[in-house]
C-alpha cells in the first residue's frame, strides 16, 4: 500500500468522490498488472479548500485528500522500475500524474510452486476512495449508540469466500437516520506475525436508511481470503462501523486449507 496526498491549487474549494483508477507506468510502458476500475460511486465527497500548500505526506493536512494505492502479490513485479503513477480520476475528470522516484531495475520473481516459471498470473492494482486527510473528529455526544455483533463461523479457508454476519443494533429510545450510508472496516489476519488483510465498504443501507429505537438490522458480509495463506489457528476477524465506536467486534478465527 501507498499513500497518494492531493490538494487543490486553484482559488477555490472544489471536491473528489469515488475510488480512483491506477496507472504504472516503467518508461513509457503500461507495466503489466490487473488494474482495477474507478468507481465514481464509492465513499463521500472530499473537499479540498484552496491554498494549503502543496501535498504533504508527512502531517495531515486539513482541507486536503489521500487515497490508499494498492497492489497484491502476483508473479509479476509491477513497483520495481516503476517511473510514474497515474491516478484516473472518477467519472472521466482527468487524470493525475506523479513523477516517482527512481528504483531499481524490474525484478523477475524466482519460480515457485504458486508461481512457475510460465505462469500467466499478474498483480492486482487498484485504489481506496478519496477520503479527507484529517478526519473529523466525532461528538460523543451528537454520535449516536450502535452495537454490532457477528455471526460467523470460526473457520476460513484459504482460496474462498470467508462469510458471515453483522447485526447492527440500536439499544438507545431515539431513532438512528443514516444521512449517507456510513463505511465499514473489515480485515483477517493469520496469527500475530501471520498475513493480514484489510477492506473497506460502504454499509448497503439505502434502502433501510433508520435504525429506529431498540430495532436490529442484518447485513450480509463476505471476505476471500488469500489462497496462498498457510494454516493457522491463532488468526482473528475484525469488522468495525467507521465513527461508531460501539459497532466493533474482534473474534478468532481459524485459517485452514482444503485437502
Amino acid at each position: 500500500m501507498q499513500a497518494v496526498v492531493v490538494a487543490n491549487r486553484g482559488e477555490s474549494p472544489c471536491g473528489l468522490k469515488g475510488r480512483p483508477a491506477i496507472r504504472i507506468l516503467v518508461g513509457t510502458n503500461l507495466a503489466p498488472a490487473s488494474y482495477g476500475d474507478p468507481d465514481p460511486a464509492a465513499g463521500h465527497l472530499v473537499v479540498l479548500a484552496p491554498s494549503t500548500g502543496a501535498p504533504d505526506a508527512s502531517r495531515a493536512v486539513p482541507g486536503q485528500a489521500w487515497t490508499w494505492v494498492t497492489w497484491g502479490r502476483g508473479c509479476t513485479v509491477v513497483w520495481a522500475g516503476a517511473s510514474t503513477l497515474i491516478l484516473d480520476l472518477p467519472g472521466g475528470r482527468g487524470a493525475l500524474t506523479i513523477a516517482l522516484p527512481a528504483s531499481a531495475a524490474p525484478a523477475t520473481p524466482a519460480p515457485s510452486a504458486e508461481c512457475p516459471k510460465d505462469a500467466p498470473y499478474l498483480s492486482w492494482v487498484g485504489a481506496w476512495e478519496f477520503q479527507p486527510r484529517v478526519m473529523p473528529s466525532p461528538d460523543p455526544v451528537a454520535t449516536p449508540l450502535i452495537t454490532a455483533v457477528a455471526n460467523a463461523p470460526g473457520i476460513a479457508v484459504a482460496g474462498e469466500m470467508f462469510e458471515f454476519q453483522v447485526t447492527l443494533t440500536n439499544p438507545t429510545a431515539a431513532d438512528v437516520h443514516f444521512a449517507e450510508c456510513p463505511n465499514f472496516t473489515m480485515w483477517i489476519t493469520a496469527g500475530i506475525d501471520g498475513e493480514a488483510l484489510t477492506e473497506r465498504h460502504q454499509l448497503n443501507c439505502a434502502h433501510v436508511p433508520d435504525l429506529p429505537a431498540h430495532v436490529s438490522r442484518t447485513f450480509e458480509m463476505h471476505i476471500r481470503v488469500p489462497s496462498d495463506w498457510s494454516v493457522a489457528r491463532t488468526g482473528a476477524f475484525g469488522w468495525g462501523l467507521e465513527r461508531y465506536a460501539g459497532a466493533a467486534i474482534k473474534l478468532p478465527l481459524i485459517i485452514a486449507r482444503r485437502a
